[in-house]
């Protein structure tokens, strides 16, 4: 999977297996979930796992106790965070099902 990430508030590089990401305060990027917590380690902040709808984690997943009612996903298809309620991915802001 992928995960957004922020930089600091300041230019900040960092380096992931090998990767090196530069960060602009203010802009995002998407990298694998492994680099996502070593940058987090390194001041980024995590903004949650992100992809396509095709790609967001179904009911019956192969990932051990995914999806869990809370988590997060930034569905680029859609253009919106959706929140899983136990049984279905809801849209954070209209609440519809998604």
């Amino acid at each position: 999977m992928t995960t957004r990430v922020l930089p600091p508030n300041y230019p900040k590089t960092s380096e992931a297996y090998g990767r090196v990401y530069v960060g602009s305060p203010g802009v995002t990027q998407d990298v694998p979930d492994g680099d996502a917590l070593i940058l987090g380690a390194n001041g980024w902040n995590i903004l949650g796992r992100v992809g396509p709808t095709s790609q967001r984690p179904l009911n019956n997943s192969t990932v051990p106790r995914e999806p869990f009612a809370g988590m997060e996903y930034i569905d680029t298809t859609l253009g919106a965070l959706i929140i899983f309620d136990g049984s279905a991915w809801r849209n954070a802001a209209t609440g519809a099902i998604v």
